[in-house]
């Protein structure tokens, strides 16, 4: 590719961040179990530091976490960067 092409890409702030999503989806896609483990961790912290007396973010932020456990399959990472790398490189085609 030539220097002047990809310079022309790298311009459009849009562009950026469409080969972003493609770079993340694929990410996820191959390393699906680092995002469901990150998943995990950050919710456990939260928890943790809200039972120690922590200061809720939001209205009923422990009631949510207690609710709402944290994607922790790969196979759904995996799913959701597959899906990501379809769509992000479905839009670079109709630039």
């Amino acid at each position: 590719m030539d220097i002047a092409v990809w310079r022309s890409l790298c311009d459009d702030p849009v562009m950026i961040l469409k080969l972003f999503f493609l770079a993340l989806g694929v990410a996820m896609l191959l390393r699906g179990d680092l995002f469901a483990k990150w998943a995990v961790r950050r919710h456990e912290q939260r928890s943790a530091d809200l039972r120690s007396g922590g200061e809720e973010t939001y209205f009923e932020e422990r009631r949510s976490l207690a609710t709402f456990p944290p994607f922790a399959k790969t196979g759904l990472w995996r799913l959701l960067g597959g899906l990501l790398v379809a769509s992000s490189f479905g839009t670079l085609l109709t630039h």
